[in-house]
C-alpha cells in the first residue's frame, strides 16, 4: 500500500516566499526575466496547499513567508492514505485514513476536528475551496462536504467505472475526467455545465489538470497527445501538443510557459523536459540521461523560475533552459511511510 508523508507541504527542493494577493507583472516590480509570482485563486482556500501540489498552475511552491527549520513536531497515524494532503481555512488541513476508510479533518495542533465515511480509498487529492467546504471525486459520484463534515451535495457520473483527479476553476466551477474519457465540468451547487470526450485525456493518473494564470485555459495531460489546451469559456480545445503518454500535468509559470516532462513517440528510452509557450509551441527541449523512470514525477519551479525534478538526483534548469547544478538528493522515500508528518 502506498503511503504518504506531509513534509508540511514543503518538498525537499522548494524554495519558499512571500504571497501577493494578485497577479503581477515581473516588469511592474523590476523583477528579473522568469521570476515567478503567486496566482490569487478566489474560489480556493488562501491557505498554503489547498489543492494537489499547491495550486492550479500545479507548481509545487508554498505560498508563504516563513522558513522551515526541519524540525519534527508531530507524528500523526495515518494508515491506506492514497491521496495527497491539503490544508484549508483556520489551521486546519484534511487527510484520508483506514481502514475503515474516512477523510479527517484536523487542526495544525493535532485536534481531530471531524471525520466523514468514505466507500473507499480515495486515489484522487480533494480541493479546498474559499468557503470551507471540499470536494473530491470517489467511484461514480463527485462530493461536497462542508466545512463541518456534513455532506452538501453529491453528483452521480453516468455509467462510468470511476473517476480522475479533479480540479477547480477560480469561479468555482469544478472539473475531472471519467474513464471513457469525457470530461466534465460542474457548477459550485453541483450541476453538470458540460461535457466534452476525446480518448486521449489521460484518466488514469493522480494528477491530470493544470490552468492558465487567467483561469481561461484548462491543460489536460494526454494519453495520446501529450497536452491539450481547452477554452473553458467556450467548451472548445484550442491546440495539442506532442505525440505521447504524459503522466502528471503541466507546470505553469507566471508568464503562462507550460513545462513538462515525456518521452516523444513513446520511446520508452527517450526522456525530454519541454518548455511550451500558451500556443503550444516549443520555447526549448532538452534530453534527460537517466534510468530512472523519471516522467511519473512532477516538478517544482522556485521564485527565479528555475524548475526542479528527480528521483534519485535533482536535476535542474533555468526557465530559459539552461542546466543547473545536479543535486544527489534521495527523495523517493519521502513519499513512503505510514504517518502524516508535520515539520516547522
Amino acid at each position: 500500500m502506498r503511503k504518504i508523508r506531509l513534509l508540511f507541504f514543503v518538498f525537499s527542493i522548494l524554495f519558499v516566499a512571500g504571497c501577493k494577493d494578485e497577479i503581477t507583472k515581473p516588469s511592474q516590480k523590476g523583477n528579473p526575466p522568469g521570476y515567478q509570482v503567486d496566482i490569487a485563486w478566489p474560489s480556493l482556500s488562501k491557505s498554503s496547499w489547498p489543492v494537489y501540489h499547491a495550486d492550479p498552475q500545479n507548481t509545487g511552491r508554498v505560498k508563504t513567508g516563513s522558513t522551515v527549520s526541519g524540525y519534527l513536531y508531530k507524528n500523526i497515524p495515518a494508515l491506506n492514505m492514497e491521496c495527497g494532503i491539503i490544508t484549508g481555512n483556520d489551521s486546519m488541513f484534511f487527510f484520508t485514513s483506514g481502514p475503515n476508510h474516512c477523510i479527517v479533518a484536523m487542526k495544525y495542533n493535532g485536534d481531530t476536528l471531524w471525520k466523514s465515511p468514505l466507500a473507499a480509498g480515495l486515489s484522487s487529492t480533494p480541493v479546498a475551496c474559499a468557503d470551507g467546504s471540499i470536494i473530491y471525486a470517489l467511484g461514480k459520484t463527485v462530493t461536497k462536504l462542508d466545512k463541518t463534515g456534513n455532506m452538501v451535495w453529491t453528483y452521480p457520473l453516468p455509467l462510468v467505472k470511476s473517476a480522475s483527479s479533479l480540479t477547480i476553476d477560480k469561479n468555482g466551477n469544478i472539473y475531472l475526467i471519467d474513464y471513457t474519457g469525457t470530461l466534465y465540468c460542474l457548477s459550485s451547487s453541483g450541476a453538470l455545465l458540460w461535457s466534452r470526450y476525446e480518448s486521449s485525456y489521460s484518466n488514469s493518473i493522480a494528477n491530470t489538470f493544470s490552468f492558465s494564470t487567467d483561469g481561461n485555459t484548462l491543460y489536460i495531460a494526454g494519453s495520446k497527445k501529450m497536452v491539450h489546451a481547452i477554452d473553458i469559456r467556450n467548451n472548445m480545445e484550442k491546440w495539442s501538443f506532442g505525440d505521447g503518454l504524459l503522466r502528471n500535468a503541466p507546470l505553469i509559470d507566471s508568464d503562462d510557459n507550460l513545462f513538462i516532462i515525456a518521452p516523444p513517440n513513446f520511446q520508452a528510452d527517450s526522456l525530454y523536459v519541454y518548455s511550451i509557450n500558451k500556443e503550444g509551441q516549443i520555447r526549448w527541449k532538452v534530453k534527460i540521461n537517466t534510468t530512472y523512470d523519471l516522467w511519473d514525477c512532477n516538478a517544482t519551479i522556485d521564485r527565479n523560475g528555475n524548475i526542479y525534478f528527480g528521483m534519485d538526483t535533482v536535476y535542474s534548469y533555468t526557465n530559459a533552459g539552461q542546466a543547473l547544478t545536479e543535486h544527489g538528493l534521495l527523495l523517493y522515500p519521502f513519499f513512503r511511510g505510514t504517518s502524516v508528518y508535520m515539520i516547522k
